[in-house]
């Protein structure tokens, strides 16, 4: 018995296409089964099946979720991520023209307010008053002795406060270069921050003959 053209075993092979034609054709996975239930008005229930389809389009990639495979395991519904392009509108950040601004105010700010506390400045001290308390003249020897208080204002600029402790006056006259006021005094004033005090120190001025014109 001769086999006949429909025995051949070439002709139970399937049949070969094209790679070209293949990479175009749509892939269509098994579809999963999604049923829904329906109440009649007799009480009475329905189900339907409605198939979902996944499709690999030509010149598409593969799903990065399922892998193609149209599904997922379970467990993994929270772990679904939307595929959007990097082009986007939604993924520019916006106002950053506005966040920038503000954080480079912020940063001068938080320098100046360091700058004002941490660097010295400087520390004024004036003459308020001088006050004569006695005077003494020597009749057989030349000689003049003036007890005089001298009031000062000390202003401090700096935001710490500062502490005098010590004082020396020394007083001179423009026609003679020898001092006739000398004194060290030793007090212990505190001056706060942004703020101002007086303090007053006693002084005595001797005036002998050579400084008398």
């Amino acid at each position: 018995m001769h086999p006949s053209e429909n025995d051949d075993p070439e002709s139970r092979l399937p049949s070969q296409t094209n790679p070209t034609e293949k990479s175009n054709l749509h892939r269509e996975s098994p579809p999963p089964n999604y049923s829904s239930t329906k109440s009649t008005a007799n009480g009475s229930t329905s189900s339907s099946s409605v198939p979902y389809t996944y499709q690999e389009l030509p010149g598409s990639v593969v799903c990065p979720t399922c892998n193609g495979a149209g599904r997922i395991p379970r467990g993994q519904e929270e772990d679904l991520v939307a595929l959007i392009p990097y082009t986007d509108d939604r993924l520019r950040p916006r106002r950053t023209k506005l966040y920038v601004c503000l954080s480079i105010v912020f940063c001068g700010l938080v320098a100046g307010v360091l700058c004002a506390f941490l660097l010295t400045k400087p520390v004024y001290m004036s003459i308020h008053n001088i006050t004569t308390n006695r005077i003494q003249l020597n009749k057989t020897v030349p000689i003049i002795i003036l007890d005089l208080e001298i009031t000062y204002n000390i202003s401090n600029s700096n935001f710490p406060a500062i502490y005098l402790n010590n004082m020396t006056v020394i007083g001179t006259q423009s026609f003679n270069p020898q001092p006739v006021v000398s004194n060290a005094s030793v007090i212990d004033i505190k001056v706060r921050g942004r703020s101002s005090n007086q303090f007053a120190v006693n002084v005595t001025a001797i005036f002998t003959d050579q400084f008398i014109p």
